[in-house]
């Protein structure tokens, strides 16, 4: 079912009753939370949803029970910050997850969110992180190798302060796209960067970069199209 860019507020109650439903397109509708019939859906493998279609990063809220949903392998983009704990912590459940997008993260949620990526870190092929717009950050994130990989991640988006870019993604092997948006780094965060080996494309937008220079060694970047 394909709603992109429609007028719809809400989803009727009748959604639940539509039980081989497989695809599902909210983004850039006027939907701002999913109603609980939505976990009825157990065959469902692509949600997609973004609650404006000004601002296509901004997420919709889940309810609780999103563990039902066990064959979904795309979910974006859900706010973590309006949705409930319960609700949040649900998703980590959700092992055969490639596609996940989550924003609204802040200090306060930065542990949850951490539960959810180590649980769902196997399976991950894409991965978009937004911080909420008003006081949120990424920087709370777990940074260390030790404590948190991607072995098959092959897309990152990272929206908000950052601090210092984690060593699971300068590290990575598999690492294809990086796209950062308001990360605030400076010369000595990005540096590591170019050890990525399979980077083909990098995207430094919207002050992700807010250094004077930005320097790169020779050689740098060998796959970068």
């Amino acid at each position: 079912m394909n709603l992109y860019k429609s007028s719809i507020r809400e989803l009727p109650p009748w959604i639940g009753m539509l039980p081989f439903l497989q695809f599902l397109n909210l983004k850039k509708t006027k939907i701002t939370s999913l109603p609980s019939e939505i976990t009825q859906l157990e065959r469902l493998q692509i949600l997609r949803a973004s609650s404006c279609s000004c601002n296509p990063s901004e997420g919709v809220l889940i309810p609780k029970g999103m563990e039902n949903l066990a064959d979904i392998e795309w979910l974006d983009i859900v706010d973590v910050n309006g949705s409930t704990d319960s609700a949040t912590k649900a998703l980590w459940k959700l092992t055969r997850l490639k596609h996940l997008g989550l924003t609204g993260l802040t200090q306060r949620n930065s542990e949850e969110v951490s539960e959810i990526l180590t649980k769902l870190s196997p399976s991950l092929m894409y991965l978009y992180l937004g911080a909420h717009r008003r006081n949120g950050t990424l920087e709370y994130l777990p940074t260390k190798m030790a404590s948190l990989q991607f072995p098959r991640l092959e897309t990152i988006k990272l929206d908000g302060h950052i601090g210092k870019m984690p060593e699971w993604i300068s590290h990575s092997l598999t690492l294809s796209v990086v796209k950062l948006y308001r990360t605030n780094l400076q010369q000595d965060d990005v540096d590591g960067l170019d050890r990525i080996r399979s980077l083909t494309a990098l995207s430094l937008l919207d002050s992700a970069y807010i250094g004077q220079q930005l320097f790169f060694y020779a050689g740098s970047f060998a796959a970068l199209k």
